[in-house]
C-alpha cells in the first residue's frame, strides 16, 4: 500500500490529538509532518516534502495563495458552514444558544471558510465545552481516516456550500466580561460561562473591590 503523505498544521489541543492520533495508525500507512506555528508553513517545505494532503485543523490564519495552489488544502471547521464562518465558532455558536452544529471540512480558498466541502459530520453542543470537544476528535479522526482512503482511491468528493452565510471575528478577552448578569436569563449565563473555556480567557464579573473573579464552570 502507498503511503499518503500529508503536512498536519494545528496548534489546539483537541486539533492535534486528531492528527497524532491518525499519524500513529499503522493501518493508515501515512507519513504525516507536524506544523504548529504559522511561520513554519512555507512554499519551501511543500517543495521540499510533496504532500498529497495538507489538513488545517482548527487553524486561525490564512494560507497564501502560493501553497493552496501547490497542494490539496482541506481545513476543519466546528460550524454548519457556511453559518458561522471565521473565530471563535464553538463561542459564538454556544452563546447564541445553538445545540447542534457540523463538523465541516473543506478544500481551502483565498476567503475565508468558503470552499467546496468534502465533510459534514453534526455533533451536539450541548454539556460541557470540554465533552463537544471530544465529540469532535472522534469525528475528525474518523473522517480524516476516510479523507486518506479516498485520497488513496483518488475519488475526493467536494460540493458547494449552501445558504446564507455568516461571518465572525475572533473573541477578545475582554468580552468574557459578564456586566448584565441582572437581565441575562439562566441559559444565556449558563452557556456564556461554558464557552469561555480554556484557552479562552474564562468568563468573569468585577467584584466591588475591582478584582476579577473568573467563572470556571456552571450548572443549570
Amino acid at each position: 500500500m502507498d503511503r499518503v503523505k500529508i503536512i498536519g498544521c494545528a496548534y489546539r489541543e483537541w486539533a492535534l490529538k486528531i492528527l497524532t492520533t491518525v499519524a500513529q495508525d499503522e493501518i493508515a500507512a501515512v507519513d504525516m509532518t507536524i506544523v504548529t506555528s504559522p511561520r513554519d508553513v512555507t512554499s519551501e517545505l511543500v517543495d521540499a516534502l510533496k504532500p498529497d494532503i495538507m489538513l488545517f485543523y482548527g487553524w486561525s490564519w490564512m494560507v497564501s495563495k502560493e501553497i493552496l495552489d501547490k497542494a490539496l488544502c482541506l481545513c476543519l471547521h466546528p460550524s454548519r458552514l457556511p453559518k458561522y464562518r471565521g473565530g471563535s465558532p464553538w463561542q459564538h455558536q454556544i452563546m447564541a444558544g445553538e445545540t447542534s452544529s457540523a463538523v465541516s471540512i473543506f478544500r481551502m480558498t483565498e476567503e475565508v471558510d468558503a470552499g467546496d466541502l468534502c465533510v459534514y459530520a453534526p455533533f451536539s453542543l450541548e454539556g460541557d465545552l470540554r465533552d463537544v470537544f471530544d465529540r469532535v476528535v472522534k469525528i475528525g479522526i474518523r473522517e480524516t481516516f476516510r479523507i486518506i482512503a479516498r485520497q488513496r482511491r483518488d475519488d475526493m468528493d467536494f460540493w458547494s456550500q449552501s445558504g446564507t452565510p455568516t461571518v465572525y471575528r475572533r473573541r477578545s478577552p475582554e468580552e468574557s466580561e459578564i456586566q448584565d448578569i441582572r437581565t441575562m436569563t439562566a441559559k444565556d449565563a449558563y452557556n456564556k460561562i461554558r464557552a469561555l473555556h480554556d484557552p479562552y480567557p474564562n468568563a468573569y464579573v468585577i467584584c466591588a473591590d475591582g478584582e476579577k473573579l473568573y467563572l470556571t464552570g456552571a450548572h443549570l
